[in-house]
């Protein structure tokens, strides 16, 4: 059988002339494909056991009676979404089942979608008494009488796509048809921008400070009033630009429960752009101008692409040079549907070569480490390693026209890149990610270019790239962008790589990038993704609360803790992992 099934005959042709019918490529070929071939990774999906101990919550009575169980019982209370953030933090031990921590999923009213106006206030027909919108598209699919914008209240257990993993059944179920991107583009209407995958929930999304691709567009900046549920059982209601909406906006469900959410949304909209591959040294986070003999005073073309695209992203592959650049930029949509060519990611084509390459690669480095006996190890390091993975990666990264792709496609379809790719399954990413201020991004490219250069630098990339892309300034005091535009740095670990209980090889390969960006002014980390350990040095840095601080206004962490406590004041919100992460943040006091 053929290693990969693209190429396979060209691959197979190119392994022969190096080993002819060699037994123990063979061995190595058969060793790397049987290991965890159909696993899906237990430390991010959940077992049917542990998801039998998840409460589903369908209203405000029975959400206030699941707060006032876990205090009676001395338990914290977590909000389970889609999952997709990094167990920890979602719930302690989420994945031992932590028998301290009620783990609830929001449904029925909390997965509703609501015309509002203005002031919050549901808008209704006096015939029907049904929600009404003045959405009317054409036969031909040209937009109509459409207003500027709409206010929609939707609830916070709602998925912006589709979640698969939905444990929610009947008419509630996670669905194309029941997801908030799907049914605001129907009635006429966008979100400014989305995250490179949908599977997440409303609430899920804004309380991480998640966000997309962009410094023109942001997520948050539609956002009109959140509508949570506090320690108290009581329902607060937080509206655009008072303290507890830049508060609870980023609060990683510290607050409470965010039951709704109030979006001014407008006009929906194509997206026209392009995807292509390219040698780094031509691509948009390149060399800018010609090498300098001083590498520290090397300048980069990232912050410029940022700055200059509507919606930009770029994938580096250090294994092979190569940089695969994703960028577009609104259309006008006069005649709607007349010049679509949807967007395809080249992955979602061919998950299953992906997964089969990814584990290989995987397979191959571990070799090297000598963590996997076999025989005339040396061998095979010098004649296969660099050969095969390199092979592998060109596959999926090729150059010229068959690297090179035009898309003119819905906002929802292509702004989530990834979306169609098996990413939180058979493909399953967890990544840390590095948010610093856009000004630092020459200095960003020269320490990752110095970290992976070299004859062996790129292994350290593992199997697989590094994204970049930029965030926009948000108002929400805890977002990782509070203190302006941001450049993001996310280095993916495939979850089904060779790795033991403690997870130990994935944590030294992000420690790689927080030793080498760890002391950049301004660093903060995705609060839903891994973050280093609380305590340890990266570089010449200690990570704790007081390097945190640095990256916030200290005058907004008081304001945001004194808030905190006041609507948690039993903490029955505030985890082990969570008091641990912010540590003196949460001993914050104004009196103080």
């Amino acid at each position: 059988m053929s290693l990969l099934n693209i190429k396979g005959e060209e691959l197979e042709k190119t392994l022969s002339n190096l080993f002819g019918n060699n037994d123990q490529l063979i061995a190595l070929v058969q060793q790397a494909f049987t290991q965890k071939e159909n696993a899906i990774p237990s430390d991010q999906v959940p077992n049917v056991k542990m998801q039998e101990s998840w409460k589903i919550v369908s209203n405000l009575k029975e959400l206030q009676a699941r707060i006032t169980e876990a205090k009676k019982d001395g338990k914290k209370l977590r909000v389970v979404g889609a999952n997709h953030s990094a167990p920890d933090a979602i719930g302690d031990q989420l994945q031992e089942g932590d028998k301290n921590v009620l783990m609830i999923v929001l449904s029925g009213d909390y997965r509703k979608m609501t015309l509002v106006d203005d002031k919050g206030d549901p808008i209704v027909t006096s015939k029907t008494g049904a929600n009404k919108t003045e959405t009317k598209t054409s036969q031909t699919g040209t937009q109509q009488n459409v207003d500027p914008h709409i206010f929609v209240k939707v609830g916070g257990g709602c998925s912006l796509g589709i979640n698969p993993d939905d444990i929610v059944t009947g008419k509630d179920k996670s669905s194309i048809s029941t997801s908030f991107n799907y049914q605001i583009d129907s009635w006429g209407y966008a979100l400014p921008d989305l995250g490179g995958i949908t599977q997440q929930t409303v609430g899920g999304f804004m309380l991480t400070g998640s966000a997309g691709g962009s410094i023109t567009y942001a997520f948050s900046e539609a956002i009109e009033m959140i509508e949570f549920v506090d320690g108290t059982g009581t329902v607060q209601h937080a509206k655009r630009g008072t303290d507890l909406w830049k508060a609870v906006g980023v609060s990683m469900g510290l607050f409470g429960v965010v039951t709704n959410i109030t979006f001014k949304v407008s006009k929906r909209f194509l997206v026209q752009g392009i995807e292509k591959n390219e040698k780094f040294a031509d691509s948009t986070i390149g060399p800018q101008g010609k090498p300098v003999k001083d590498p520290t005073k090397q300048t980069y073309r990232l912050q410029k692409s940022i700055e200059e695209k509507e919606y930009y992203r770029a994938l580096w592959f250090p294994q092979v040079d190569r940089v695969q650049t994703w960028e577009c930029s609104r259309v006008p949509h006069k005649e709607f549907f007349a010049n679509i060519n949807s967007y395809v990611n080249e992955l979602a084509t061919k998950p299953d070569e992906a997964m089969l390459g990814l584990r290989l690669i995987d397979f191959l480095l571990n070799l090297e480490k000598n963590t996997i006996p076999f025989k005339d190890l040396e061998l095979i390091l010098d004649c296969v390693l660099d050969i095969i993975i390199r092979y592998i990666f060109k596959i999926f990264v090729p150059l010229g026209d068959e690297g090179e792709s035009h898309y003119c496609d819905l906002w929802w379809k292509a702004l989530p890149t990834d979306d169609k790719v098996p990413v939180d399954t058979t493909m399953k990413m967890v990544f840390t990610e590095v948010w610093m201020p856009i000004d630092q991004s020459d200095e960003v490219m020269r320490r990752l270019t110095k970290m992976l250069g070299g004859q062996d630098g790129w292994k350290k990339a593992s199997n697989t790239p590094i994204e970049f892309y930029g965030a926009k300034k948000s108002d929400f005091w805890l977002s990782m962008s509070n203190q302006g535009n941001m450049v993001r740095v996310d280095p993916f670990w495939y979850a089904n790589n060779i790795d033991d209980a403690q997870h130990k090889n994935r944590t030294a390969y992000f420690a790689n990038f927080w030793n080498a960006l760890m002391d950049i002014k301004g660093i903060c980390f995705h609060w839903g993704k891994f973050l280093p350990e609380v305590g340890e040095t990266y570089g010449r840095t200690k990570y704790d609360s007081k390097k945190i601080m640095e990256a916030f206004n200290k005058s907004n962490l008081i304001k945001w803790n004194v808030l905190r406590s006041k609507h948690d004041p039993q903490k029955v919100f505030l985890t082990e992992y969570w008091k641990a992460q912010l540590g003196d943040i949460i001993k914050l006091d104004s009196k103080k």
